[in-house]
């Protein structure tokens, strides 16, 4: 065990120098008193003051959504073989809609993503990235959690099972990753663009009218970071000069340097990147995870609890620094970037935002996760706080979070804050969707006290699972 957690490390050890600490930060921590820690569940939404989330609520959720529970998605065993998940995904299956398709993405800067797109026949596209050394395959739920959706799980630059490409690779047949290529968050917003791009223009070219009329990110963990950056970047490649002139002197480099570079990427350019933004587990800079790796080499392989932080041998200085020396010469991992959203979020002013956030999570603290909030000048943001570990949430709380998740995308913020806070509004909510489905089956319309109307009223939701 110990032998594969310092192999572990040694992939991972190299994001950053050994002198990337808390200093490299430049800007101080902030707190936000509205955040509040008391509650299994809570709820805070832009400057309001925090409040325990509504049990009626979740309540609701857990009968709607009480269908996830039959995914064989959630069944974290099956999720721990890639190859055999990839298999299931593109196998033939009754439903076409369940049936995933395996793409390849070409970047500007001439790298190769992987990734498998679920078209569902749907005029909106969420798009689903996971952590550092996850493969795609690891986000599967969110394939059931909305089926509604057409829906693309990507790989980012260096990462995905490829049997064929890692033979002699022991790194990426190991962990997935890809020495030399992975750059830990300094050139994967070029993934994201891609992706994005990519996929709106193959939409708009299957006759598909004016192509997807929404597109949604969903981030989790090392992607949660990742969408942020470039969420930002593109807000300020598609902000006036003037806004732009208002912004960090490195942001505008960086942001004209791109406007010139994508000129040609026209599809995000005339409808942005994400027309709203799920983020779960969001770090807030390299630097502060590259220290918990140090500070506790298990972390890689557990991040939700860590366990070696006071082992003997491994906690040691002078083993952290042979396995940063085997990283960076044996291996061959070696980034001196320091990346921070903090840099990057200034420009982040008109995308809404959900976050996801475990208040005990063991990779983000408390007062990193508040400071990226207050960081971020957007008018719409909202957090769910948990008491689940470090990206677990789609998993132990999957009928809230789908609920949560349902709202946020399909609601104007006043609505979706409303449904949060009342069962009543929430229940109200879902019946109006249901009768809207049976009117779209049936072709007519369904009065007070019709068969569609009782079954709404008893909150029977169709939910189509992958495996169906």
């Amino acid at each position: 065990m110990y032998q594969f957690l310092i192999l572990l490390f040694t992939t991972i050890v190299a994001m950053a120098p050994v002198c990337a600490s808390l200093e490299d930060l430049r800007v101080p921590f902030s707190r936000n008193d509205n955040f509040v820690y008391d509650y299994k569940t809570a709820l805070v939404y832009n400057d309001q003051p925090g409040r325990e989330f509504d049990k009626g609520v979740e309540q609701v959720a857990q009968v709607i959504n009480r269908d996830l529970g039959q995914s064989m998605f959630f069944n974290t065993e099956f999720l721990s073989n890639a190859q055999r998940v990839r298999q299931y995904h593109i196998k033939k299956k009754p439903n076409k809609a369940n049936i995933g398709s395996l793409k390849w993405v070409n970047t500007l800067d001439g790298e190769q993503l992987g990734a498998t797109y679920f078209d569902r026949g749907s005029d909106t596209l969420l798009v689903v990235g996971g952590g550092f050394t996850n493969f795609r395959e690891q986000m599967s739920p969110f394939i059931d959690m909305f089926p509604d959706y057409d829906i693309v799980l990507m790989d980012f630059r260096g990462h995905g099972i490829y049997p064929e490409k890692c033979i002699l690779n022991p790194v990426q047949r190991l962990f997935g990753i890809r020495p030399g290529v992975v750059t830990f968050g300094v050139q994967e917003h070029r993934d994201v663009l891609a992706v994005v791009e990519g996929f709106r223009r193959a939409k708009r070219a299957s006759g598909s009218g004016n192509g997807y009329a929404k597109v949604y990110g969903l981030g989790v963990c090392y992607s949660a970071f990742i969408f942020t950056k470039t969420a930002s970047l593109v807000e300020g490649m598609r902000s006036s000069d003037d806004e732009v002139a208002q912004l960090p002197v490195k942001l505008q480099t960086e942001i004209k340097q791109l406007r010139a570079e994508y000129a040609g990427y026209q599809e995000v350019l005339n409808h942005g990147l994400f027309d709203k933004l799920v983020l779960d587990g969001c770090w807030l800079s390299l630097p502060l995870y590259v220290e918990k790796v140090r500070d506790d080499l298990a972390t890689l392989d557990n991040p939700q609890s860590g366990g070696l932080a006071d082992h003997w041998l491994l906690s040691s200085n002078l083993a952290k620094s042979v396995a940063e020396f085997l990283a960076a010469n044996i291996i061959g991992l070696q980034h001196n970037s320091a990346i921070c959203l903090l840099d990057y979020v200034d420009a982040l002013k008109k995308t809404p935002l959900l976050f996801f956030f475990g208040k005990d999570d063991y990779m983000i603290r408390r007062y990193e996760f508040e400071t990226l909030y207050n960081a971020i000048p957007t008018a719409e943001k909202t957090v769910i706080l948990t008491s689940h570990e470090h990206v677990r949430n789609h998993l132990k709380q999957k009928e809230l979070y789908k609920l949560a998740c349902d709202l946020f995308f399909q609601l104007p913020q006043d609505h979706f804050i409303g449904c949060l806070t009342s069962p009543d509004k929430v229940i109200q909510y879902s019946v109006q969707q249901f009768l809207s489905a049976c009117e779209q089956v049936t072709g007519r319309g369904s009065g007070v006290g019709s068969a569609q109307d009782r079954a709404a009223q008893e909150l029977v939701w169709p939910l189509v699972m992958a495996d169906a």
